[in-house]
C-alpha cells in the first residue's frame, strides 16, 4: 500500500466493495468520511447494521465484515474515524481480492 489520503483510501475500499466510489454521500461537506460510507461497506460484505448504531460502531462493524481487526482502528475524541480505520478496511479488502 502506498501512503494514500483518507479520501483515496475510501474510494479504493468502495471500489473493492462493489460500491460507487464517487457517491457524494460518502464524504461530508466538512471533508470527513461519513457513516453512510461505513454502513454501505459493511452491508456490501454481508453485515447487518443496526439503524441506531453510531459512526464508531458502524465503522467497527464494517471492519469486522471485511475480515479486518477492529483493534487496528481509532476514533478521535470528536468522533471522526481516523486514517487507521480506513487503512484497516483497505488492507482487509486487499486480502479479499
Amino acid at each position: 500500500m502506498t501512503d494514500k489520503t483518507k479520501h483515496e483510501t475510501a474510494r479504493d475500499v468502495a471500489e473493492k466493495s462493489g460500491l460507487d466510489p464517487d457517491n457524494p454521500d460518502y464524504v461530508s461537506k466538512g471533508g470527513t468520511v461519513t457513516k453512510d460510507f461505513y454502513r454501505d461497506v459493511a452491508e456490501a460484505h454481508g453485515a447487518d447494521v443496526p439503524e441506531d448504531a453510531n459512526k464508531d460502531e458502524v465503522a467497527d462493524i464494517a471492519v469486522e465484515a471485511v475480515g479486518g481487526d477492529p483493534n487496528n482502528t481509532h476514533t478521535s475524541a470528536g468522533g471522526t474515524e481516523t486514517k487507521s480505520t480506513l487503512n484497516e478496511l483497505d488492507r482487509a479488502t486487499d486480502d479479499n481480492d
